[in-house]
């Protein structure tokens, strides 16, 4: 990691202002951008759904991203 990049992460895990805290935040995310490509830097909140007379709707971890060809309504 870079030396300024862990500086300015440092200084926003410490930083009280909240504006300041996100600029300082964005400045390391831009070096992260430019330096990993593919580092992910946020998760997405994925939603569930869930109803008892549908079957098998969620086999596997990637959830809702996954094939239906299994789903199955209980009558």
């Amino acid at each position: 990691m870079s030396i300024r990049k862990s500086t300015l992460l440092l200084k926003a895990q410490y930083e009280q202002k909240r504006s300041e805290r996100a600029r300082l935040y964005a400045q390391a995310q831009k070096i992260m951008s430019e330096e990993l490509p593919i580092l992910w830097t946020h998760q997405m909140v994925m939603p569930t759904v869930y109803r008892a007379k549908v079957k098998n709707l969620m086999s596997t971890g990637l959830g809702m991203n996954e094939n239906f060809a299994d789903v199955w309504v209980d009558k």
